[in-house]
């Protein structure tokens, strides 16, 4: 099969869908039985650099690749009249959108897209669902917000032929409120194998200070949406100084979102400015320093599909402590390093263990060893294989 992998605009500010989609790309770049066309038009140096590494990815060069004004013209013309045939019941028009020129020119049999989106076009799509958040915790999105995403994620159940996860929970979020069926949404865990850090060493590691940061610091590497639940882990580093009189500083790294502000506001608040850092979005060389120099990697999320920073710590093994929801307890297997992310004394308390006790510290690295072990023990480029079978089978 020829399979177009559809990433025209990921970015750095795409945080983990990004990470997910570069990593996605190195398993496939391992498949020798299937042709894979990268659209990408962003030139972003990681996805160059999965293209300079495996020639055989074709990568489909920008002229090629850019949507056409006229094109964009027609495609909303066609989705809008269609919207009205739907409404009516009646036979719709097919979408002449650029995705459908490109896969005529590649002769291409499905159409891959490893984040939330599904791209206009006839030909079979794949699209990867990373979270339905919004129906979990509404109360973190406006109603204008919660009202995109399900016009965007009833879209893509409609459109695409497959629909990808990577956690069984976000499976069955798929078939309760999307009415998908255990046929058409498939759990395929990614590959842990050939990780973005595993080119540095020891060497590589800038000392701290040079970074701008202190010596003795807990890091939070997270974009600051409000589900990150930076505000809950700066109330217990305050709260740790108040009543213990410890003194923990935080270093924090990710896209700064329009939430930032309310979190420096939190941070002037408790007048803890001179422990906590930003640094906002980090090369990869700053960030494996930042890992290998941290105390501790804490993770407070209070929703996450996935958590990048959590399979990261683990196999760079640093102590780690995280929240209790979604896959996050099972990937790091052990109680003790889970926390109730509500609850600002729980997370004090294990916050206060990470830093304090070398016994606890040196047992969180042996649970690493041990998660690292279970982790890469599965098959990805399977499962992804697994769902272009079915798709070759049903046409």
């Amino acid at each position: 099969m020829n399979i177009l992998y559809y990433i025209p605009s990921i970015s750095q500010s795409a945080g983990g869908i990004r990470q997910y989609a570069c990593a996605l790309l190195k398993t496939l770049a391992e498949d020798t039985e299937h042709t894979y066309y990268v659209l990408h038009n962003v030139g972003d140096e990681v996805v160059n650099e999965i293209l300079k590494d495996n020639p055989q990815l074709v990568a489909i060069p920008a002229q090629v690749g850019q949507e056409r004004f006229s094109e964009r013209l027609i495609t909303d013309a066609t989705k809008l009249v269609n919207q009205i045939l739907k409404s009516r019941q009646k036979k719709q028009f097919d979408i002449g959108s650029y995705v459908n020129r490109i896969c005529r020119k590649y002769r291409i049999d499905a159409v891959h897209c490893p984040y939330q989106h599904a791209p206009y076009t006839n030909i079979p799509v794949i699209s990867t669902m990373h979270d339905v958040q919004e129906l979990h915790l509404p109360y973190l999105f406006t109603p204008l917000e919660r009202a995109e995403r399900a016009t965007i994620f009833m879209g893509i159940a409609e459109r695409a032929r497959h629909i990808v996860v990577s956690f069984e929970h976000v499976r069955q979020d798929m078939i309760r409120f999307f009415q998908r069926t255990t046929e058409n949404v498939s759990v395929c865990s990614l590959s842990l194998e050939n990780l973005w850090f595993e080119g540095f060493s020891e060497t590589d590691i800038v000392p701290a200070r040079k970074l701008g940061v202190p010596d003795n610091y807990c890091l939070l590497p997270a974009a600051t949406w409000p589900h990150k639940n930076h505000i809950r882990l700066i109330e217990a580093i305050a709260r740790l100084r108040d009543e213990d009189q410890l003194f923990i500083n935080l270093v924090c790294t990710g896209h700064q979102t329009p939430h930032f502000p309310v979190i420096q506001e939190t941070v002037s608040q408790l007048g803890l400015d001179n422990q906590i850092t930003f640094l906002n979005i980090v090369d990869e060389s700053t960030l494996y320093s930042l890992y290998k120099q941290a105390r501790a990697v804490v993770i407070p999320t209070i929703y996450e599909a996935g958590s990048f920073p959590l399979y990261e710590s683990i196999f760079l093994n640093v102590p780690v402590i995280c929240s209790s929801v979604t896959s996050l307890p099972e990937t790091i297997g052990d109680q003790r390093f889970v926390f109730n992310p509500l609850d600002v004394s729980d997370i004090a308390d294990h916050l206060k263990q990470i830093v304090k006790d070398d016994v606890y510290r040196a047992v969180s690295q042996v649970n690493n060893e041990k998660a690292q072990i279970r982790l890469r023990n599965r098959n990805p480029l399977q499962d992804i294989k697994n769902v272009y079978l079915k798709l070759k089978s049903a046409a």
